[in-house]
């Protein structure tokens, strides 16, 4: 029989890690289920892009897509970075992400091809490099201000929590809680953990 070398049929992706501070997203958070993907995303996107001009104090105007991988489905938030909590509209989701490294990589292809993205990541890039992967915080997806959700991107960011491999003792979990969102309301603030 042969043997079949798969990482040549995934796409070699060089990656930048960074280190960020405490960051605040606001936006529309929704559940999305595998076979609804890419269409559910693009969505909830549109969603967020209709209600964009009520953010007041926007840090930049990127778009930020934040999700965790469930055993059934995402739970996917169309964001954008925000300065502080004043002044939000209301009913929005608002996600707390704190200190943290990320290792940012270029997803080039269809939308279709992501998996091929995520493949490479979790089978290649980290068994060779210093890193682990978080599974503490989120993936987050990185798209140009430009995008309107009309069609899927080409070109975007991929974003991956990552924490340092410590070689030769027992990888220690982070503590839970720590990545956080709750719900902009008028007069009081529904919190969540999740972690």
């Amino acid at each position: 029989f042969f043997l079949v070398d798969m990482s040549a049929k995934l796409p070699r992706i060089e990656a930048e890690v960074y280190g960020y501070g405490e960051r605040l997203f606001l936006g529309i958070r929704g559940t999305i289920r595998e076979h609804e993907w890419p269409a559910a995303k693009m969505k909830i996107f549109k969603q967020l892009l209709d209600r964009v001009h009520e953010i007041k104090r926007p840090k930049n105007m990127k778009l930020y897509g934040l999700y965790r991988k469930e055993p059934d489905d995402f739970q996917y938030t169309a964001c954008i970075e925000i300065c502080d909590m004043h002044d939000l509209p209301e009913y929005m989701t608002i996600v707390s992400i704190p200190s943290k490294r990320y290792a940012i990589f270029k997803h080039r292809g269809t939308e279709e091809e992501i998996e091929h993205t995520r493949s490479y990541i979790r089978d290649l890039w980290f068994p060779k490099s210093e890193y682990v992967e978080d599974f503490d915080h989120p993936w987050m997806e990185i798209y140009d201000p430009s995008w309107t959700a009309d069609e899927a991107p080409s070109e975007f960011e991929m974003g991956v929590p990552v924490k340092c491999r410590v070689f030769g003792t027992k990888e220690q979990p982070s503590p839970k809680g720590i990545f956080s969102f709750f719900h902009s309301k008028k007069k009081k603030s529904r919190r969540s953990s999740i972690g």
